[in-house]
């Protein structure tokens, strides 16, 4: 096997640290435009570089991750809880 074949597989496994817009919208499930139009609004972090705009894939994962939402059960005393023959379930 040549060098030049060695440095061309090695290169292809590299994770890139930083990515483009077009990348990171694909990799969020967004358009281009809904991710332009939610950069400030929603705190997506960024990397100006020069003119371009990259993004991290890690810290794009961990924003991710701090936006997910846990539903919360709702409380047996307050007005939302069920009622079963004027008893909440947990009665």
């Amino acid at each position: 096997m040549s060098i030049y074949k060695l440095q061309t597989e090695s290169k292809s496994t590299i994770t890139p640290f930083l990515v483009s817009k077009t990348e990171a919208a694909k990799s969020l499930g967004v358009s281009e435009r809904t991710l332009e139009r939610h950069l400030k609004d929603y705190g997506i972090p960024y990397v100006r570089f020069g003119d371009r705009v990259l993004f991290s894939p890690k810290a794009l994962e961990a924003w991710v991750d701090g936006q997910c939402k846990m539903s919360q059960p709702k409380d047996a005393n307050s007005e939302e809880g069920a009622l079963i023959d004027g008893k909440t379930q947990l009665d």
